[in-house]
């Protein structure tokens, strides 16, 4: 065996071991984005698939076979996506493949440097060491590319921070209700936390425009808004603030609104607080007619 072979034997081995050495570690680092990036990933795939049921059941009521069909096709994409990428956040896609492929590059390595005592035969000995070193070039590119995109995953996940997000909305399920002219209404204002981190210290407040009419039923806050108000002739709303809102949970408030007699679509703004979001805006809207 040449002396530029064993190197490229030697130089093979080392990198093996030190790449074991860094798959290890980065899984030890990662580990806290590990567990919490796989349980957000199945809820995500959870979510998609109830959303996915949702839709097929709206869709197939409308016979919209072309939608149903493009529908089916994101969905599966989606939870493809969702199941790759559970698969490199755990154990086995994070450490035990990019190790296998570097184990058996090291092994190929170690079998080509000893690749002497395996025949006696100079050109069958030469062509040995071709065939180890290409694969054992090819298994630890393999490791290698692996944990590159482990690592670029893992990346993913620490930047992706989870927080939460408050929707507004009647219900009917809709930011959208019908009343009729010179009637009161009990309507229910749902807020939910459809993010995927507690909210917390949450906020809410339903600013209704005149000539609306809004009145607590229970021990809800209302009030009219003052001349330096960015809504004048308007009426605020408090709806009772909620310590926590859990992911995919909802609280709702009832009040009473007197619509008047003129038909027409009345948009009144919610805002909305929460600790680590601020204030998210949203609408919700109130038609008066027949």
């Amino acid at each position: 065996m040449s002396e530029a072979v064993f190197q490229t034997f030697l130089l093979l081995a080392t990198f093996n071991i030190a790449l074991i050495s860094v798959t290890i570690a980065n899984f030890a680092v990662s580990a806290s984005y590990l567990g919490r990036e796989t349980r957000l990933s199945r809820k995500r795939m959870e979510r998609r698939k109830q959303d996915l049921l949702f839709k097929l059941e709206k869709m197939q009521k409308d016979v919209q076979i072309g939608d149903l069909k493009q529908e089916i096709r994101q969905a599966e994409k989606d939870i493809s996506k969702l199941s790759k990428r559970m698969f490199l956040l755990s154990w086995v896609g994070a450490v035990i493949l990019p190790t296998v492929f570097f184990v058996i590059s090291f092994v190929s390595a170690m079998l080509g440097m000893n690749s002497e005592s395996l025949t006696t035969n100079l050109q069958i000995h030469g062509f040995l060491d071709q065939q180890f070193i290409i694969f054992s070039s090819g298994t630890i590119a393999l490791g290698f590319l692996v944990l590159l995109v482990v690592i670029k995953t893992i990346d993913s996940a620490a930047r992706n921070i989870p927080v939460p997000r408050l929707d507004a909305m009647f219900n009917n399920r809709s930011n959208k209700i019908a009343i009729k002219p010179n009637q009161t209404s009990r309507i229910e204002v749902y807020i939910s936390n459809n993010g995927e981190e507690i909210a917390e210290d949450v906020e809410a407040y339903l600013i209704v425009p005149s000539p609306l009419v809004i009145e607590p039923i229970g021990n809800q806050i209302v009030e009219k808004c003052g001349d330096t108000s960015p809504f004048p002739n308007c009426t605020i709303a408090y709806l009772r603030t909620q310590a926590f809102i859990y992911e995919d949970s909802t609280y709702s408030e009832f009040f009473a609104i007197t619509a008047p007699h003129e038909k027409r679509l009345y948009e009144m703004p919610v805002w909305l607080y929460a600790r680590r979001i601020g204030r998210t805006e949203q609408k919700l809207s109130i038609e008066v007619t027949d």
